[in-house]
Parts: structure tokens; sequence; C-alpha cells
């Protein structure tokens, strides 16, 4: 179940925004139950994103894209150790022969088929007008999602760097971006994400919405590992394990 787990990590970062300005702080909370061997879940993240960066804190892990350094940090809080990996990230340098051929034939087993809908429905959600959009994904291991997705365009975005980074944290998850390219092709932000996963008996029904955005200067230190971190190889055998 490692491998819904990373998927959903990527799914999270498909519904962030990056702006030019000062630093941008979201506020996420989601909803989830049905999770194998998980309690029902309610968690609030926070999103923080500057200028060629972004970081991403959940419960018991962040991860921090730093396009303007090369660099791709996730921290472990619980180890107190993080992982780094130079940008644009190719896997050749960092997998063995004998083991790349078993991430590629992973990657394939894991990679999604997305249809996009568009429809004329709209609404006001945290007062900005946004679009429905509805979203049908599955792959060869039998996942199956469907989604209702709304967007807004009602504020001033620079989405660029976003679908970079986005696509940097694809390739660090060796899963192919294929399915996240398209995804990102979609018009404005999600504000608001009601997702269905279902994959063999299991069904995980999930709630996410944007819930505030501010901007205010980042504390120093945002976008880097704690200086009492310990750094620690990264084995995608371990990261990519069932």
């Amino acid at each position: 179940m490692q491998r819904i787990r990373i998927l959903w990590a990527l799914l999270t970062l498909v519904a962030s925004v990056s702006t030019l300005a000062a630093d941008t702080v979201l506020m996420v909370r989601t909803t989830s139950e049905g999770m194998p061997g998980i309690a029902a879940q309610d968690e609030t993240r926070t999103v923080w994103i500057g200028e060629e960066r972004i970081r991403e804190d959940g419960a018991d892990q962040s991860v921090i894209v730093d396009l303007g350094g090369s660099k791709l940090f996730v921290l472990k809080h619980r180890s107190k150790s993080y992982h780094v990996l130079d940008l644009p990230i190719d896997l050749t340098q960092l997998v063995p022969e004998e083991q790349l051929q078993d991430l590629r034939e992973q990657a394939d087993r894991m990679a999604m088929e997305v249809a996009v809908t568009p429809t004329d429905e709209t609404r006001e959600i945290q007062s900005l007008p946004s679009k429905k959009f509805d979203l049908t994904m599955s792959n060869a291991m039998g996942l199956q999602m469907t989604i209702e997705l709304w967007t807004t365009t009602a504020l001033e975005i620079d989405i660029e760097n976003y679908k970079r980074m986005t696509l940097e944290m694809a390739a660090a998850q060796a899963m192919g971006n294929d399915w996240v390219k398209k995804i990102l092709e979609i018009e404005g932000f999600p504000v608001l994400r009601e997702m269905t996963v279902a994959m063999g008996e299991y069904e995980m029904v999930t709630r996410e919405e944007l819930f505030s955005v501010e901007t205010r200067e980042a504390p120093e230190g945002t976008y880097l590992p704690p200086p009492d971190y310990e750094l620690e190889p990264l084995d995608f055998r371990d990261e990519a394990a069932p």
C-alpha cells in the first residue's frame, strides 16, 4: 500500500499553486477514510511557496523543492533525518543497473490513464468563482479513481514553476510523469477536490479543501533541512517497497 501513499502525495502537490511575489502560505485540510490499516484521518497541511521553491509539511514528512539551488529534500521528522537529490533527477546516476529495470517496470505498472472532462458547472468556493472538472484515473495494478475537482482562475498566479516542481517530485518517486503532466493541463488551481479511490476490495474517500491563503515572509531556514537533521542516502528499494 506504500505505492498508494506515494501516489497520494503527488496528487496533493498537484493541488498547490505558486505566486511571483513574497512567499505564499497555503493551508489545506484533508479528510479521508477507508485506507487499509489506517484510521480515518483529518489532516491540515501547510505549503510554503517562494520564487522557484516550495515546501510542503505533513505530519511526519516534509518535501522541499529548490529549483534555484537544483535540490530536492525529503525531511523525515520522526528520525530527524533527510534525503537530498540533485535536480534534474537522473535515475541512471542514482540506481544500479540491475535495480533500474525493476523501477522502470514498477513505473509502467503505476502509470495512470487519465480522462479529464470539463463541465459547465460553476459556483463560488471560498468566495472564488470556480469551475468543475470530472476526472477518472486507472492503472494496470487495478487502482481506480474518480475525482470531482473545482478550480479557480480568480487569483493572479505563476503556475510554470509549480508545474516544474511537481514534475521533479514525480521523477523522485521513479513513477513516470506523463499522467501528472495531463493533470497539470487543467486550467486554474484547485480549491476543492473530492476523490474516491478503489483498489480490490478497498475504497478510500477523500475530501481536500484549500481554506487559507496568506502572503508573508518565510522564517529563516524554511527551504533547507534543519541543522540537527542527519543526511541519509536515498534507497529506492525502501522508498518504493509495498
